[in-house]
């Protein structure tokens, strides 16, 4: 294992290193770090020093990693500066980069990438495992997550719970259809909590059975980074009929945009 350098006064005791991005890279194919080394061409003992930031990350390494855990070299050299010294972001955001550059071109002229499914699913792979929300702002998950529900781009929500003007509520149960009545506005709840982390934004936008089914969501479009909990939409039926939503159908689709790296300077 590359053990972090988390000696007094050069990094924090949980502040990520370049050694866990790659250790994190490796896991993601079943590699053990001296097999990665032999692969990328250089002694084990080359890159436990370069993952604590004690020799610097050549071109040539830089090109290996990036042949044989995925990637780019230029992704891979951006990491190690920020890593070098220890990063406040934890090892998902620099692993998530990573495997966006293997999978799609930089966005010009911003500084976020969409995330696809695999960037999804790696992300919330700790949502799969324990189903409830975390209290780390460092950490991405979403509450009664469901992987079926991961799009290309894109996550589906279904609905939660429905509150009326007349106060009246009706809450989730498995193969439940949510009634809107004619004319009525109601206040509407995702089923899903999220835990954006500082580093990640997200697009929120009406799931398209909804325009089918003749109904007006109201929402803002954006996600801030720092968000928990559940989502919450006014929903109107301007028709003369009551309309009806699936517990199962989809609700709100929501598209994660991930914080672009540095080119140069590390994050402050």
């Amino acid at each position: 294992m590359v053990e972090p350098n988390n000696s007094p006064g050069n990094v924090g005791q949980n502040d990520t290193r370049f050694g866990d991005v790659v250790s994190a890279m490796a896991a993601n194919r079943n590699m053990k770090l001296r097999e990665v080394a032999e692969q990328v061409e250089c002694s084990p003992s080359t890159l436990s020093m370069i993952g604590k930031g004690e020799r610097r990350l050549s071109d040539t390494i830089a090109r290996g990693l990036a042949r044989v855990l995925g990637g780019t070299d230029a992704a891979w050299k951006r990491v190690f500066l920020q890593t070098r010294t220890g990063s406040e972001h934890p090892i998902e955001f620099y692993r998530t980069h990573l495997l966006a550059n293997d999978q799609q071109l930089p966005l010009q002229g911003v500084r976020v990438r969409r995330m696809r499914k695999a960037h999804i699913l790696s992300c919330l792979a700790d949502s799969i495992e324990h189903r409830n929300l975390s209290d780390d702002k460092r950490t991405f998950r979403i509450d009664n997550f469901e992987p079926k529900r991961v799009q290309e781009t894109s996550y589906d929500t279904v609905l939660g719970s429905v509150v009326s003007e007349s106060k009246e509520r009706q809450d989730w149960q498995k193969d439940h259809l949510f009634r809107i009545r004619a004319g009525e506005s109601v206040i509407a709840y995702t089923y899903e909590a999220i835990n954006l982390p500082h580093w990640m934004e997200a697009d929120v936008h009406p799931a398209s059975n909804l325009a089918a089914n003749h109904l007006i969501v109201s929402s803002g479009p954006i996600i801030d980074p720092g968000y928990e909990g559940f989502l919450k939409v006014a929903v109107f039926n301007p028709t003369t009929k009551d309309r009806f939503i699936k517990s199962t159908e989809a609700f709100l689709t929501l598209r994660f945009w991930l914080q672009d790296i540095e080119q140069e300077a590390p994050i402050a």
